[in-house]
């Protein structure tokens, strides 16, 4: 057994919501206005087995709920115990909850928090964190045109989303280190961030896992 050979994984950066719609009495939808992979952390006070679902998505219905149906195909559920994309917490009516996912993280831009009786919610009880292998930027690019930089940009922010410790598909469903979304994506990203470690350690894996014919 050795140690992964690659930059460590962190909540790099923290992001607060730009809008809080307020859908019923118990749903609000909080839109932090760029897709992400990472979680979210709730800062709420409410009555003891008051139960609040954070449903995390990337685009909204017409009627502003979470859509999840374009990345939820893989997922077969035999009960609602275990919601895709979803965090479920009870609240303990000790003054404030502060819970935070540890062992998962989402790709989202928007957050569904529906909860068990009536509550008010608002910009300050839900964060968000942009949660990616933390490489160090090599490479930039400044144009006259605002349009270019912004697609480089979302080009990067995309990237890092997919980076957990070797480049992903999604940072949603799957997860998985396929060879071609890696691949493709390669000259563009050894430009712009150090990034040597963690496809050596994305090699070595692919490596191991062939057979030995």
């Amino acid at each position: 057994i050795v140690s992964q050979q690659v930059q460590p994984i962190r909540a790099v950066e923290e992001i607060l919501p730009e809008k809080v719609t307020q859908l019923n009495d118990t749903t609000y939808v909080f839109d932090f206005a760029r897709n992400m992979s990472g979680t979210t952390r709730i800062r709420v006070s409410g009555e003891a087995g008051t139960v609040i679902r954070m449903k995390h998505g990337e685009r909204l219905y017409e009627n502003g709920h979470v859509d999840l149906s374009n990345i939820d195909v893989y997922y077969y559920p035999k009960d609602d115990t275990d919601p895709f994309q979803t965090d479920i917490l009870t609240l303990s009516g000790k003054g404030e909850d502060d819970f935070m996912a540890r062992f998962n993280y989402k790709g989202f831009r928007y957050v569904e928090v529906t909860t068990s009786k009536p509550m008010k919610l608002d910009k300050q009880n839900l964060t968000a964190y942009f949660i990616h292998s933390d490489v160090v930027p090599k490479g930039s690019i400044r144009t006259s045109s605002p349009l270019i930089d912004r697609l480089c940009w979302a080009t990067n922010n995309a990237y890092l989303s997919n980076l957990m410790g070797y480049p992903t598909d999604c940072p949603q469903r799957e997860k998985n280190g396929w060879t071609g979304d890696a691949n493709l994506s390669a000259d563009q990203i050894f430009m712009n961030f150090k990034v040597t470690k963690n496809i050596l350690e994305w090699l070595r894996n692919i490596s191991k896992s062939q057979k030995e014919s």
